[in-house]
């Protein structure tokens, strides 16, 4: 479990942090935005994972979507608001990484050694 959380989050931070403009970050409001966003989390998990026909992996990626589109329409923001913004996406893919704790010991990338990172000391 702990080897896809820890790619999850690494494609998470890539996702939101590296591969989404700011034109795209702050114009959450529109769905082709939105579902565009949506998007680039699925193929970061997925290329994260070596996972691509996973279907938690399309879970996550609603899963964001959903919690951006519910931050986006938060019409004044709240105290909880403020203060759950940074963690609530975050539980898409601790979620995802608890009831797919295999996910990255299957994916693509298993058949390399050493893969999942960790694995060589787990033997």
């Amino acid at each position: 479990m702990t080897e896809t959380l820890a790619l999850l989050l690494l494609a998470h931070a890539l996702a939101d942090f590296v591969l989404q403009p700011r034109r795209m970050a702050l114009g959450k409001r529109d769905p082709l935005q939105l579902l565009l966003h949506g998007a680039i989390v699925l193929i970061t998990a997925q290329l994260a994972l070596g996972q691509f026909t996973a279907p938690p992996l399309l879970a996550l990626a609603a899963a964001h979507v959903v919690i951006d589109a519910m931050k986006a329409h938060l019409s004044a923001p709240t105290l909880a608001a403020y203060l759950g913004a940074p963690v609530l996406p975050l539980v898409p893919s601790v979620a995802t990484a608890t009831l797919g704790p295999g996910l990255a010991a299957t994916g693509r990338g298993a058949a390399h050694p050493g893969w999942p990172p960790g694995a060589a000391r787990a033997a």
